[in-house]
């Protein structure tokens, strides 16, 4: 297990708002729909505002954590729907050893033809109550079953604010949330218990396999095959694969698809070390050949001493203290990754490797040995390149982001194209923290990074595009909601307190571009 604390952000807020456990929204499962301006001027075609789903999360509590609200299109309209993931945090003080699950709920958005949203739990989950089993950390969609539709897979965890000394308190099951027959969506656990952090889909010649990595028992993978999953775990399991809890990619064949390798995080232990103590971070490459995974490339981030950590949870343990830059920061994992089509003509598919730390607020020198705390820290990412070219070469290259912005905390990225032009854009769901003054005027926006055609990811100006104004933590999505080729903001909060529950969906009249 990683000593290192992935921290939910949605929790740290509740340390300044102690309202966490407050009253929820309205239970109407029906949505209010509003025109934008008519002058063309305005970004805004059209804002739908979903309302806070209160009274499908009730009953496990008052003001869950937002984990995801993933656009899907089930009711086969064209326009897309929404499944939403919401899990609770232990009531405060956290840091007290908790064994039982931690509560959930599921609640599917579906599109009706008056252009409003309604709840249809009965329709897509067969309950109108319906949960994954636990906190979901990262999620990853694909057609796992062969039926045309998305299935979607979640790395599953109890990792909610209880104490973690020992790492099976937050461990479950891992969840596939598999297509029905009926148009619906069913829940189906696996494997054993693990505190699982990072999932990915491999496509293989004739199957599909779901593999999910953690901080307790390392890699569990199944496949797909004849109507039902069988465990080949044993394929993943290497050297390096139990570093994958922090993220991992499949990297597929440009043509077929079919997974010709895997990139993953990396650390090397400290020789003669008891406790966790680190030398590097990095991330690797591998290719699978005879059912043997090869080491294709490694690149690696030293280490410059360790320090004593009080983490989010309460939870003692250590970091690593690694320098960026000329500046000293905490952590320094590969926490998330995604692969890019080339940025321009000619050139190589890349790896985007988010490196998540976190920076000290009094001082600039941190000292070995010495015991810090996750709550007197602020977050840092940075972005990492890792040019794949066809023939097997890797290497990394210089950022070709212009105006990269580090000093944000976010969780999840996005490479895909934005604006319509064919070329691959950079997204990072940035949230907007009230409680620590972080992106305030943002409210919830992300950061986008737009391709200029020579190669280089520039950030865009976005203050034109409307905010949430909720009071509590936000954050955002971006996907083309009614199919007219534009991609369209969703605005939402990371808890449903303070309003943070109402999904605001703002469809633009027009793509996100650079200025002329």
């Amino acid at each position: 297990m990683n000593s290192f604390s992935y921290c939910t952000p949605t929790l740290l807020l509740c340390l300044f708002l102690s309202a966490c456990g407050g009253g929820g929204g309205s239970s109407t499962t029906s949505a209010t729909t509003t025109t934008g301006t008519s002058s063309q001027s305005s970004p805004v075609l059209q804002s739908i505002v979903i309302p806070d789903a209160y009274e499908y999360y009730k009953d496990q509590c008052a003001s869950p954590s937002i984990q995801f609200v993933i656009p899907v299109d089930i009711n086969k309209d064209n326009i897309q729907d929404f499944i939403v993931h919401y899990w609770c945090s232990q009531p405060l003080p956290w840091g007290r050893e908790v064994t039982t699950p931690t509560p959930d709920a599921l609640v599917a958005q579906i599109s009706q033809p008056d252009g409003t949203y309604k709840v249809a739990n009965e329709q897509v989950f067969g309950s109108k109550y319906y949960g994954l089993g636990g906190a979901s950390r990262k999620f990853v969609r694909g057609d796992i079953n062969g039926d045309g539709r998305d299935d979607f897979a979640f790395a599953m965890n109890w990792e909610d604010g209880r104490l973690a000394t020992n790492p099976l308190t937050n461990a479950t099951e891992p969840s596939v949330l598999m297509s029905q027959p009926d148009g619906g969506y069913r829940v189906q656990r696996l494997g054993a218990r693990n505190w699982n952090h990072s999932v990915e889909i491999v496509k293989n010649a004739n199957s599909r396999d779901v593999v999910f990595a953690g901080f307790v028992s390392g890699n569990q993978a199944f496949r797909f095959q004849n109507a039902s999953f069988s465990d080949v775990s044993s394929e993943y399991t290497n050297q390096y694969s139990g570093s994958w809890a922090s993220t991992f990619r499949a990297i597929p064949d440009v043509l077929s698809g079919i997974t010709v390798q895997i990139a993953g995080a990396a650390n090397h232990q400290l020789a003669n070390v008891n406790n966790y103590a680190l030398s590097e971070w990095g991330i690797v490459f591998l290719n699978k050949s005879n059912a043997i995974w090869n080491l294709l490339a490694e690149f690696w981030q030293k280490v410059d001493f360790t320090v004593n950590w009080i983490s989010w949870q309460l939870t003692a343990g250590t970091n690593s203290v690694v320098t960026v830059d000329g500046q000293q920061y905490f952590g320094g994992a590969y926490t998330e990754t995604c692969v890019m089509p080339p940025l321009s003509a000619g050139g190589s598919r890349l790896l985007v490797a988010l490196m998540s730390a976190e920076k000290n607020k009094t001082t600039n020198t941190l000292i070995a040995g010495q015991t810090y705390s996750e709550q007197e820290a602020a977050p840092v990412n940075f972005y990492n390149f890792f040019e794949i070219n066809d023939s097997g070469v890797i290497k990394k290259i210089a950022s070709p982001i212009i105006n990269e912005e580090i000093q944000s905390n976010f969780n999840f990225i996005d490479c895909k194209d934005i604006n319509s032009d064919g070329l691959p854009d950079l997204v990072s769901y940035a949230f907007t923290r009230p409680g620590f003054n972080e992106r305030v005027a943002e409210g919830g926006k992300p950061t986008i990074y737009l391709n200029n055609g020579k190669g280089q990811l520039v950030k865009v100006d976005i203050s034109y595009l409307p905010v949430n104004t909720a009071g509590s933590e936000l954050q955002s999505t971006m996907t083309d909601v009614n199919g007219d080729g534009n991609i369209d903001l969703l605005l939402f909060g990371s808890t449903a307190y303070a309003g943070g529950g109402d999904i605001k969906i703002y469809l633009l009249r027009t793509n996100i571009q650079l200025p002329k």
